[in-house]
């Protein structure tokens, strides 16, 4: 089966863009992965190309980004009201990212809010080149109650430090476009990709973190992160 993405057009019409299959390498890379987090061991951000920071001119404000394509990145909507003149950072030695390009704000969903279509794309002034992208599929082609998930963020807004844990699905949002977990956040880590991870150890991305899930509390109480599904622009073949 091919997944075929919806990528929006400023102008509201819509074209589509083949996500093409990992290469075996890619695979792997993930495998070790999702290994190496099982055993405690240090993930470098060369293991995580596509990851980076949303983040202002001024450097007030950041959200977690993810590039889907050589020049467009995927982030959550909310995030634009802060994000002046942003630019999107990857690539680092140490704590210091190395590597940056000019953003703007490419679509969003026209009633895009915290609780439903929190997804948006920026689009770079300059094409970035990397070895893979993740691999999306629908959320609702797959039993998330039955796996693990995992999630990566850039926590705090002038931290170039990135988390990643596993978590777990912990029930559907208030709406069918959203979903709630119980992953590691804090500010900085909106937008940051949720990762479906199968038998094999692949990860598929299947939602991007959105905000809190009213009312609801895990037992160490920390707040339920509701994550928005990406799934209405996405379409099987």
């Amino acid at each position: 089966m091919v997944y075929k993405q919806i990528i929006a057009m400023p102008c509201g019409e819509s074209h589509f863009s083949e996500t093409q299959p990992l290469s075996t390498s890619s695979v792997q890379q993930f495998k070790s992965l999702l290994e190496k987090l099982e055993q405690g061991v240090e993930i470098t951000i060369d293991e995580i190309p596509w990851i980076g920071r949303l983040m202002s001119n001024d450097r007030d404000f950041a959200c977690t980004g993810i590039l889907i394509s050589e020049k467009i990145v995927l982030t959550a909507a909310h995030c634009e009201e802060n994000l002046k003149e942003p630019s999107f950072k990857w690539k680092q030695v140490g704590h210091f990212f190395t590597e940056e390009r000019k953003a703007e704000l490419y679509f969003k969903p026209k009633n895009s809010s915290l609780w439903g279509d929190d997804w948006s794309l920026y689009k770079l002034d300059q094409k970035i080149q990397t070895t893979s992208f993740p691999k999306i599929i629908p959320s609702n082609s797959i039993e998330l109650k039955k796996g693990t998930l995992v999630s990566i963020g850039y926590p705090n807004n002038n931290n170039s430090i990135f988390k990643i844990t596993k978590c777990n699905y912990l029930g559907e949002g208030i709406n069918s476009k959203s979903f709630v977990t119980d992953c590691y956040s804090k500010e900085g880590m909106s937008g940051g990709p949720i990762f479906y991870v199968d038998d094999n150890g692949e990860l598929f991305l299947i939602g991007i973190r959105s905000g809190p899930q009213s009312g609801l509390f895990i037992k160490n109480g920390t707040r339920e992160i509701r994550s928005e599904r990406f799934l209405p622009h996405i379409e099987s073949n």
